[in-house]
């Protein structure tokens, strides 16, 4: 089976689809993710089509799925080997010993929860069924009509649950509308008063740090929001925050600094669209020209340093 051979199975009770496919055809990862909802099947078909991750280096923060795979045993953590010993289960050879995460956008892969651990083994049972099948009909995936995919579904029958297969489009997915705090008008007339324009370019981003943090409960990647300056490649300033914290900081740190500097650049480029939508207003009322850009050339070397430092240290 190929990473392109998707099959679906229903949460028998969130209703919620776990789009799975089977690892193990390029002979480098051997198991099987289940990418929770329509969200989590976008997010593997941008990846399935190798352009994205090569575009946007966050794009390694925002997978939705479970996964199963096979490792060698130093592989394992020494949580994942308790487990099995715990269990009586004994496992010999490459590629032998189970091991089972979460990935949830912005944090680091962990143990299941019970749910996950649940629908997971659900997950399991039936790509059994579908895999068995799928070696003997290799055309069993191939969609009767466009965007539809095999999902097994159950229904309980003389109590009994009776699984069946489905051809179901993935639900549409919900537009994510951005809500901001209005502008405190007051200070940026003040702004507006006190500053001088100048002849600067501005940069500003944010991103996840390949670096997790762990404080309570599960560890995470932080965010970062970054301002730069596009001529001399200089940093401006750097907030972190977690997460699950709204992007709003990008706007009080772009203030922040001109505050500090006590000046307004003429231009600000950013390339994410929630940063063109979240500083829009700010940038009207300022009158500073806000550009939408593919590259942001100062801040794209400071990351790549910031790449380079945690790889070093690891």
């Amino acid at each position: 089976m190929l990473d392109s051979d998707i099959f679906g199975v229903k949460d028998l009770i969130t209703g919620e689809i776990g789009y799975c496919c089977i690892l193990g055809a390029a002979g480098e990862v051997f198991g099987m993710a289940v990418y929770r909802g329509s969200e989590g099947l976008r997010v593997y078909l941008k990846l399935l089509s190798r352009e994205t991750g090569r575009r946007d280096p966050d794009f390694l923060f925002i997978h939705r799925c479970l996964m199963a795979d096979f490792h060698d045993r130093e592989e394992l953590d020494k949580a994942d080997r308790d487990v099995i010993r715990s269990l009586g289960l004994k496992f010999r050879g490459r590629n032998a010993w189970p091991q089972f995460r979460s990935y949830l956008p912005g944090y680091f892969p962990w143990y299941l929860t019970e749910s996950e651990a649940r629908f997971l083994a659900i997950a399991l049972e039936q790509a059994l069924n579908v895999c068995q099948r799928f070696r003997h009909n290799p055309s069993l995936l191939d969609s009767p009509r466009s965007g539809a995919y095999l999902v097994r579904t159950a229904r309980e029958k003389e109590g009994q649950l009776r699984w069946q297969d489905e051809w179901l489009e993935p639900k549409p997915l919900e537009e994510k509308v951005l809500s901001f705090e209005p502008l405190d008008e007051a200070r940026l007339a003040r702004i507006k008063n006190t500053l001088s324009p100048a002849d600067q370019i501005w940069e500003g981003d944010f991103f996840h740090v390949n670096n997790p943090i762990k404080e309570e409960g599960r560890p995470f990647y932080p965010r970062l929001f970054v301002w730069a300056d596009a001529s001399s490649g200089l940093l401006l300033t750097q907030d972190m925050n977690h997460p699950d914290e709204p992007i709003t900081i990008l706007r009080e740190s772009l203030i922040r600094v001109a505050e500090k500097s006590g000046v307004l650049p003429c231009q600000i480029r950013v390339r994410r669209q929630e940063a063109f939508e979240l500083l829009s207003p700010l940038a009207a009322s300022l009158k500073i020209k806000l550009v939408k850009a593919g590259a942001l050339h100062a801040i794209d070397e400071f990351r790549r340093g910031l790449s380079d430092y945690f790889d070093s240290m690891s």
